[in-house]
C-alpha cells in the first residue's frame, strides 16, 4: 500500500459527542452517516484522499474528485464504495480497503491522487461553472441589477447576464473559487467599469 495512504486508512473517527466506528457490514445502502459508523479495528476501510468537501474545508477540487469517483466506480456502490456524509454538508468518498488493494484501476486513480490531486480537469471546469450559475441564479443576478440601480447605470435585463461575462473579460475580473460551494465576483469592481466595457462594446 502507498505509504502515503496509510493515514486515510480508517479504523475510527471522534467527536465532540463521542467516539463513532466504521461498521464493516454497510453494504445495501448508498451513503453511510460519519456518526453512524461503528467499530472495526483492521482498518478495513479508506476515506479516499483528496475527495472530501464541507461549507467550512475543501475546495472545487475535493467537490469534483468527489463526485467523479463516484462516477466512475459506481459498479462498486454500496458493495465496497459509499458517499459518506456529516454536518456542515461534509462529504466524501468510503472505499473498502480490499477494494483498493484489489483493483489496479482504482489503486491508480487514488496513489495518482499524491502526484496531482486532481482526476479530471475537464469535471473541475464543468463543477465551477454550474457553481457559477447557481450563484447567478440565487445571488448574483439580482446584486448586479441593485449595484447598476444604484449607480444609475442603464443595462439591457435580456443581455444582462452575458454583458456580465463582458466586462468580467474587459477588467480582468473572474470569480473565485473560495470553497466548495461558493463563488464569489466582486460586483462592485464590475459595474465600475460597466460604462467603459459598453461603451468598447458597441463600438466593435
Amino acid at each position: 500500500m502507498n505509504e502515503q495512504l496509510s493515514k486515510w486508512l480508517r479504523k475510527y473517527q471522534s467527536y465532540s459527542h463521542g467516539e463513532y466506528f466504521y461498521d464493516p457490514e454497510v453494504e445495501g445502502v448508498s451513503e453511510v452517516c460519519y456518526g453512524d459508523i461503528k467499530h472495526n479495528e483492521d482498518g478495513e476501510y479508506i476515506e479516499v484522499p483528496f475527495c472530501t468537501y464541507s461549507d467550512y474545508s475543501g475546495g472545487t477540487v475535493e467537490r469534483s474528485n468527489c463526485q467523479t469517483f463516484l462516477d466512475m466506480f459506481k459498479e462498486f456502490n454500496e458493495i465496497s464504495m459509499w458517499k459518506i456524509y456529516g454536518g456542515y454538508c461534509t462529504t466524501g468518498v468510503l472505499i473498502r480497503r480490499s477494494l483498493y488493494e484489489n483493483s489496479e484501476e482504482v489503486r491508480d486513480v487514488i496513489d495518482g491522487l499524491f502526484d496531482y490531486p486532481l482526476i479530471s480537469d475537464d469535471d473541475l471546469s464543468q463543477l465551477e461553472i454550474d457553481l457559477e450559475q447557481v450563484s447567478w441564479e440565487t445571488w448574483l443576478e439580482y446584486d448586479l441589477k441593485r449595484e447598476l440601480d444604484k449607480q444609475e447605470i442603464e443595462y439591457n435585463e435580456d443581455e444582462l447576464q452575458s454583458d456580465m461575462y463582458y466586462v468580467m473579460e474587459y477588467c480582468n475580473e473572474y470569480f473565485i473559487h473560495e470553497d466548495a460551494c461558493c463563488p464569489y465576483l466582486d460586483v462592485e469592481k464590475i459595474v465600475s467599469n460597466w460604462v467603459d466595457a459598453m461603451d468598447e462594446r458597441r463600438s466593435k
